[in-house]
Formats: structure tokens, sequence, C-alpha cells
């Protein structure tokens, strides 16, 4: 039973990665930019992106902008988490990536190591990812766990078919990263 509890969890958790593969959007209409009313979270981006459905409670904040011309993506989640008796940091990446995995059986992990952004250490997955919205996409997914808020951001962007093996971040993803702020930072 605990172990199916903790699947739903991290099933929760990585749920955030599914809008951005359908397609399904919001259109900004204002000025882009999108605060929390519950969590030190901002966001403030270009034009060229349309807001996601967000969610913003106590309980959990989910933001996510689209480039709806080529299926690009920024996902952040923020949300409680459980205590690391409850669900250790290897269980946790374990049962992410199996379920990432599963998805499609072509997926592929390419990595994964631990990271800093936003002052804070994440862990690191990028995979290749079939969708049938957007094609093939490279996606890494940052997760921070403290044992009371976890933190997940996504950032998915296509891969160019004319040259397969260029998987650097886009530009705009820089520049969409800059103007996130989390805690402040």
């Amino acid at each position: 039973m605990k172990s199916k509890k903790i699947k739903v969890f991290v099933l929760s958790i990585f749920l955030f990665v599914l809008p951005s593969c359908t397609g399904q959007v919001e259109t900004q209409k204002k000025s882009p930019t999108w605060k929390s009313k519950f969590y030190p979270f901002s966001a403030e981006f270009d034009s060229i992106w349309t807001k996601l459905p967000s969610h913003d409670t106590k309980e959990k904040i989910l933001f996510g902008v689209i480039d709806k011309t080529d299926g690009k993506s920024y996902i952040v989640k923020i949300t409680d988490d459980l205590a690391q008796s409850q669900l250790s940091d290897s269980s946790y990446f374990e049962i992410t990536k199996d379920l990432m995995l599963q998805e499609n059986q072509k997926n592929i992990l390419l990595n994964e190591k631990d990271t800093v952004i936003h002052e804070k250490k994440f862990h690191c997955m990028t995979f290749i990812l079939h969708t049938t919205k957007w094609g093939v996409l490279k996606q890494s997914g940052y997760i921070y766990r403290d044992g009371i808020k976890m933190i997940s951001i996504q950032m998915g962007f296509p891969l160019n078919e004319k040259q397969p093996n260029e998987t650097n971040v886009p530009k705009s993803l820089i520049a969409l990263d800059k103007g996130i702020k989390i805690d402040g930072k």
C-alpha cells in the first residue's frame, strides 16, 4: 500500500509534463508576468510565450508557458514534499525515470546529474521524449527536495530535424529562465 501511495505522489508531481506535450494552452492577454499569492515565486516572460493554465494555492503552485509555434515549454511546480524517511531521493528519482520512460518505448534518458540553478541544488534528468503533438523533444526535469517543499522545473524543446545532434537549449528558454524568481532568486 505504501508503494502505491508513493507512486501516486510521484505521478502527481510529474503530471505537469503532460500539458506541454498536449498543446492545451491559455492565451495571455495582459502583460506577460505572473506572481504567486502564496509563495515567493514570480515569472516575467516575453510575448512569444503563452501562459498555460496555472494553479496557485497554499498547497501547490503550478505555472507554465509554451511557445505554440514549436512546443518549447517551461513549467514550474512547487508543492509539499514528503519526508526523506517516507520517500528517499533515490527512490523518487527511480520512480520518476520509470514513469518518463514508460510513457513511450522510444523515450530515453540522456543523462542525470546534480546542478545548481536559482541558487538551489537540483537533481536533473534529461530525456529524449517522443510526443504525438510536438514530435521529438529534449526535456530536462530539475527536482529540488528539502523534506518541506518540493520544486520541479521542466524545460522542453523540439530537436532540430535537420541537425538532430544539436541539443543546445534555445536562447528563448535561457532568457525565460532569467525572468523566473524562486524564493526571490
